[in-house]
């Protein structure tokens, strides 16, 4: 199944607030137990966000978190004209 911008996008605003943060975390390669210091929560409710964001998002584990996040934002590290240009430094 293909996967295009707009599906993606249309899942992840069915995450809750708090699992949005949870997942830029993970991605981050957080563990559980920093994002719960991080949020201020305890290790049990990161999981049950977890559970809850790969449900909705139908991954299987925190690698295809990852992996998904740094999907939905091809190249846009690199994509501002001001990256380079060209003035030297």
């Amino acid at each position: 199944v293909a996967t295009s911008d707009v599906p993606a996008e249309a899942e992840r605003e069915r995450l809750t607030e708090r699992e949005q943060e949870v997942l830029t975390l993970v991605a981050a390669g957080r563990t559980n137990r920093e994002i719960a210091e991080e949020l201020t929560i305890s290790e049990n409710t990161v999981k049950f966000h977890m559970r809850g964001i790969l449900d909705k998002l139908h991954l299987r584990n925190r690698t295809e978190v990852a992996r998904w996040v740094s999907q939905q934002r091809p190249g846009r590290p690199d994509t501002h004209p001001t990256s380079d240009s060209g003035l030297g430094p």
